[in-house]
């Protein structure tokens, strides 16, 4: 950028529809003379300490290198024995990149092996008491109490087979007592971007400059390890955004006399943004659930689990936006001694299209069903896993949406007069006629 200007009091009336103030920007322009630029930045991961609490858990450095690379290059557009644009065609071109690897260390609570199998006879809490695990067939309408299922195992002709389906998922790991944090994971992962921009300026004559500019910016981030889990059921998955951003713009700048100037512009700008899961694409089918469910579903991915002790596990949305807007202004300004004239024409649409934010089928498991009673919790006794492996969720919900296509057409005219009367006293007159459609 050449120049920025903020307007934060925009009393005039050729600035219309926006909240707070206008950014108005001057991309740089190339000039008779060759200039250029270049800067690099690297960070490599075996330059970086590791993190206090990886190193307290014992975990590994984790892997973030960092690259951003940028050039920029401006002067006339010459072709040999062809064309001389010295005094006349000017180019301005930029370029940026960078790639980044974030890492990432963390500690979650999975399943001990046997209790990914429904036996819970070795799992004790912190204070070394068993977590009893009770039948919720048994309980007693009138009074809520329950029986604990016998050894504290509960029997695989009980067991759900989507349940089974699901607690597969987890890893497993030792665990100390019940629900402890018992899974380190140490990981990386990717981010990307790249902007290139284009400017061309020619001065057709003394009362007539044009230019032209082309921006295009493409990003991809990640906000989470892909691998926590070695499956499609890993948590914190997806990634958001995929975004591609296109900009245009045209402007032409006529001077018929000293003290007229006529602008005319012209833009159309286009925002790209996906968002989805790693496990898009799932075969639900695969985890036992009904066909109806299966076919009611929108977004095929892992379930988005959530468990009231241990991990939540799978989900995440998928999202699909395009924003294009497409704009054109004539003004005109006159001086006239202590008098600014200005008047013009503005014509904008906006559209966004797209698919609104979707996730996959979702079950919440805690452990109201396998505790003693249904309506009092002690921490002693229940566990979200067994209910998940009974194949009783608390709660659960399906995301149901279609595409959308809003747009609107704005048009607006307007007229100002800022009057100078003393060098202390200005006094701004406009009037403004917009419409939308």
């Amino acid at each position: 950028m050449q120049e920025l200007n903020l307007q934060s009091s925009t009393y005039d009336a050729e600035v219309s529809r926006t909240g707070g103030g206008t950014f108005n920007t001057s991309i740089k322009s190339g000039s008779n003379d060759l200039h250029g630029s270049a800067v690099g930045h690297i960070r490599e991961t075996d330059w970086l300490a590791n993190n206090f609490f990886a190193n307290l858990h014992g975990q590994p450095r984790p892997n973030s290198p960092f690259k951003d690379f940028a050039f920029s290059l401006g002067g006339p557009i010459i072709i040999p024995k062809l064309y001389n644009g010295r005094n006349k065609t000017f180019f301005f071109a930029t370029d940026e990149a960078y790639r980044e690897t974030d890492g990432s260390t963390t500690t979650l609570a999975v399943p001990a092996a046997l209790e990914a199998q429904g036996n819970f006879s070795q799992t004790f809490n912190k204070n070394g008491q068993l977590q009893t695990i009770y039948n919720p067939l048994s309980t007693n309408l009138s009074t809520g109490a329950r029986t604990p299922f016998p050894g504290n195992i509960i029997p695989a002709s009980q067991q759900n087979p989507v349940g089974q389906a699901l607690a597969s998922y987890y890893p497993t790991a030792s665990a100390a007592y019940y629900a402890q944090p018992n899974y380190s994971f140490t990981g990386s992962y990717p981010n990307r971007g790249d902007q290139r921009l284009f400017k061309l300026d020619n001065l057709f004559s003394n009362w007539l400059r044009a230019s032209a500019s082309y921006i295009h910016q493409k990003t991809f981030e990640v906000d989470y390890p892909d691998n926590i889990f070695p499956n499609a059921g890993t948590p914190n998955q997806g990634f958001c955004c995929d975004r591609k951003i296109d900009a245009t713009a045209a402007n032409a700048t006529i001077t018929p006399d000293s003290t007229t100037v006529i602008t005319a512009r012209w833009g159309f700008n286009r925002f790209y943004s996906r968002s989805t899961q790693e496990s898009a694409g799932f075969n639900l089918a695969a985890l036992g659930l009904p066909a109806s469910l299966v076919n009611a579903t929108v977004n095929n991915a892992f379930p988005a689990i959530t468990m009231g002790d241990y991990t939540n596990y799978g989900g995440g949305t998928a999202a699909q936006d395009v924003f294009y807007s497409r704009s054109f202004n004539v003004t005109a300004s006159k001086f006239l001694g202590k008098h600014t004239v200005k008047a013009g024409f503005d014509f904008r649409t906006i559209h966004d299209a797209g698919t609104p934010a979707a996730g996959p089928t979702s079950l919440t498991f805690s452990s109201v069903f396998t505790q003693a009673s249904p309506t009092v919790s002690n921490g002693l006794s229940g566990s979200s896993l067994a209910s998940l492996l009974l194949g009783y969720p608390a709660s659960g919900s399906q995301s149901v949406v279609g595409n959308f296509n809003d747009f609107v057409r704005y048009y607006g005219g307007f007229i100002q007069d800022d009057f100078r009367v003393t060098s202390k006293l200005t006094l701004n007159f406009g009037d403004r006629k917009s419409t939308r459609l």
